[in-house]
Formats: structure tokens, C-alpha cells, sequence
């Protein structure tokens, strides 16, 4: 019997002589390429044995000398970080090898009642169920930390199984605390999509999943978040395909843009009222150069779009009779950030003058 295997090294952690050579044997009898097999009679030589050398499996038997049942492997997991364990066990205590496995062993052996196929069996798929579930967790924790950095929350939708892994932090930023859905079912989030958004959040997941094209792909909807409130929120993911094209995993992150969509609704109206206003409108950086002007601009000045735009308003409307001491006043009270309110004299890109109310407001970022 022949294995296509790195060589492994093995700890057998068992006080009876006899129940380690005729394992000792089996193991002969595997065809497995075991390159090490070490031995301890109890828990004590079984700790030194491990600050020694890691092995890749560890059989143990509950009942040693110096410890006992359950608490037998939880010590022995406790030295052994990440090693797969296998416990040995006679007929009778099954029931407590099982309580072992719902702790983390890998598997459980009669002893006594081992062939060389079932033993190989056990020790390949221990490891790499073993390998498996490392491999699983640190892929949580990098779910986790990402959704942390973000303030996203990442998920993880496996079609094959139908289940959905959403992070904990990522959903508790998104609908508050002690709201977390624990269910993977898909059904728990589109129950939460707004009535008016299910249509088409469904015909784009049905477009994404049918189209073998689509690996990338953005989603907008409406999420109910309690207490009959909605955010909005965007799911940016990606289609993992398998070599027929199909898909059989939508990762991605999902993100809260509530306040960004007010936003941009707030600055819809005022812009709105802007260039609706019979008022001219002047925006500017944050150094005065003019970045957009409305149509009542060009009404009263004269002046397009296209001739102030990264220019300053006073090189192009201000001249000789325009208040010298009005201008001061201008700038000290735009360089310490405050709004004003004056009369002034401008003149028209045809070089008449006219009279002006200049009403100024700041705006602040979040960083003011």
C-alpha cells in the first residue's frame, strides 16, 4: 500500500507496552513514509517529548498513569498547539473519546480493532482535516481584521452549501449591537432588502450567477436596519468560478454609505437652488480659485464658465473704485474662516460697474 505523502513523524502517547508495539506495527504495515515514531507513558514525558520536537500526529490514550480521561487531551491539546490528535480507546469508553473529538481530536481508534487501511486512513485525513480547519480559522481571523480596518463587513456566500459567513464586527457597525443574525441561510439578509430594491438586487445576483463573464460586480440596495429604518448600503465582490465557469462563491464586503448618499441628496438640492437662483454663485477651493459658477453669474458679470474657473473672483470683478478697506475686510474674514456679509462695488466683463451684496459662507470637512 502506497501513499503519494510527505514523510510524517508520530508521538504515541500510551503506558501499555503491548497496545504500542502491535500499533507500532500497524504503522509498519501502512506503507506510509514515517520518518520518526516517539513514545511517552504519560502526560509528564509526553510534554517533554513535545518541547523537543513537534510531531505531525499524536495517538493518546486517556488513561494514563499521572492523568486521566477528558482531561487527558485537553493537557495534552494544550501542549501540542496545532498537532492533530487521535485518541486510542478500548470498546467501552467510545462515549468518551467522542466528548474528545466535540474538543478537537481528530478521530478515535478501538484498540485492537486496527488493520493498516483503516490506520492510514485515519492519519491522512487527520492531518489534513487538521490542516483544513487551520487553514479555515486564519481565514476567519483575516475576515475579521479586514472587516475591523474597514468598518465593512466581509462575507462569504458558498453556493454549493447555500450558506452565507458574515463578520460579527462588521454587522454589529453596520445595525448596531446585539442585532447580530447568527443563521448562514441567504434568506436572513434578502428579507432585509427594501421592497422597492428586491427585484433588482435579485436579477443582478441572477445576472452575475448566469453570465460566466462576471467576476467583479457591484450591488446597491436598501438594507432594513430595525425600528423601520433603512441604510444604504453597496456589496462590492468578487465570483470565484470553478473550470466549467461556474460560479460556487461570491466573496465581498459590504459598506454603509447612508450619510454619503445624504450627502449627495443635500448637495442635489443645493445645487439645485444654485443654479435655479437669480443670484449669482461663486464656489471656490479652499485658496479662492473659483471652481464653478452658476448661469446667474454669467447674467450679471458677463463672465463664462470656461474664463474664471481656477481664477480669483476679485482679480476679475474688483477695480478702481472698489473699497479698498471692504476688500481688508474680506480677506481677514475668509482667511480665519468666517462668514461676512458686505456691499461692494464690481464691474462687468464689459467694464461697467454695479453694485453688489456679497453674502460668503464657509464649508468644513470632517477635519474642519
Amino acid at each position: 500500500m502506497s501513499f503519494n505523502q510527505h514523510p510524517i513523524s508520530i508521538l504515541i502517547i500510551e503506558d501499555n507496552y503491548g497496545d504500542v508495539l502491535l500499533l507500532r506495527e500497524v504503522l509498519n504495515d501502512t506503507g506510509l513514509k514515517i520518518m520518526n515514531i516517539a513514545e511517552a507513558t504519560d502526560l509528564r514525558s509526553a510534554k517533554l517529548s513535545l518541547l523537543q520536537n513537534k510531531p505531525d500526529l499524536i495517538f493518546l490514550d486517556l488513561s494514563l498513569p499521572d492523568c486521566s480521561g477528558l482531561e487527558s487531551f485537553l493537557r495534552v491539546q494544550q501542549s501540542s498547539g496545532s498537532t492533530p490528535i487521535v485518541i486510542l480507546t478500548g470498546s467501552n469508553d467510545t462515549k468518551l473519546a467522542l466528548e474528545a473529538i466535540n474538543k478537537g481530536a481528530q478521530d478515535f481508534l478501538i484498540k485492537g480493532d486496527v488493520d493498516e487501511k483503516l490506520l492510514a486512513k485515519t492519519i491522512l485525513y487527520s492531518i489534513e482535516r487538521k490542516r483544513i480547519s487551520e487553514s479555515l480559522q486564519l481565514s476567519n481571523e483575516r475576515y475579521h481584521l479586514v472587516s475591523i480596518a474597514t468598518n465593512d463587513m466581509v462575507w462569504d456566500w458558498d453556493l454549493m452549501k447555500n450558506k452565507v459567513f458574515r463578520s460579527q464586527s462588521g454587522w454589529d457597525k453596520l445595525f448596531g449591537l446585539d442585532q447580530y443574525d447568527q443563521s448562514t441561510h441567504p434568506d436572513s439578509w434578502w428579507d432585509r432588502v427594501h421592497p422597492e430594491d428586491r427585484e433588482r438586487t435579485t436579477a443582478k445576483i441572477s445576472e452575475i450567477l448566469d453570465n460566466k463573464h462576471i467576476d467583479q460586480f457591484e450591488i446597491e440596495c436598501r438594507i432594513h436596519t430595525g425600528n423601520n429604518n433603512y441604510a444604504h448600503v453597496v456589496d462590492r465582490g468578487y465570483a470565484i468560478r470553478n473550470d466549467n465557469g461556474d460560479a460556487v462563491r461570491l466573496i465581498g464586503v459590504t459598506q454603509n454609505v447612508t450619510e454619503k448618499k445624504r450627502s449627495e441628496e443635500e448637495l442635489k438640492r443645493l445645487s439645485l437652488i444654485a443654479k435655479e437662483t437669480l443670484n449669482a454663485v461663486i464656489i471656490t477651493d479652499p485658496y479662492g480659485y473659483i471652481q464653478w459658477v452658476n448661469e446667474a453669474f454669467y447674467n450679471i458679470s458677463g463672465f463664462t464658465f470656461e474664463e474664471v474657473v481656477g481664477k480669483k473672483p476679485g482679480d476679475l470683478l474688483q477695480g478702481p473704485e472698489t473699497s479698498a478697506v471692504v476688500k481688508r475686510y474680506m480677506r481677514i474674514r475668509i482667511k480665519s474662516g468666517k462668514h461676512f456679509e458686505c456691499d461692494l462695488v464690481n464691474y462687468r466683463k464689459t467694464g461697467e460697474k454695479y453694485w453688489i451684496r456679497i453674502q460668503c459662507q464657509p464649508q468644513f470637512d470632517d477635519k474642519g
